[in-house]
């Protein structure tokens, strides 16, 4: 009697776990202690741009990908706005449940809210 014994892949057509996935406990750990809720893209590729090391992170992964990555396996939604008006769209992204409020000011950028702060302080000195 003869036995054939054939060794083989546990299952050769699963993929590697991507870096992301990995790294998901630390990624998804960070934004969920973060006390900023409101991203625009700009500030989720600077995010990725800042822990690329330390999550060990490919080279090639992009800020597209990153944000798709954290639709899917965390807490974050698109959100769009449109603006009949300007003919503008422009998306902010939301970790968790916000505020109308959060999102609204998460819309206006940092340099826009100090020309609004300045404005209204020349308003009071008048």
């Amino acid at each position: 009697m003869r036995y054939v014994y054939r060794i083989e892949a546990p299952h050769p057509e699963m993929p590697k776990p991507s870096r992301l996935l990995l790294a998901k406990s630390d990624i998804l750990s960070l934004f969920s202690k973060a006390p900023q809720r409101v991203y625009s893209r700009t500030q989720l590729a600077d995010v990725l741009h800042h822990n690329r090391r330390s999550w060990h992170l490919a080279a090639h992964t992009t800020a597209p990908d990153f944000i798709s990555f954290l639709i899917k396996h965390g807490d974050l939604r698109a959100r769009k706005f449109r603006s009949k008006a300007y003919g503008q769209e422009i998306t902010r992204y939301s970790w968790g449940e916000v505020s109308p409020y959060e999102l609204g000011s998460g819309l206006i950028d940092y340099s826009q809210k100090m020309t609004m702060a300045a404005m209204q302080i020349a308003d009071m000195n008048v």
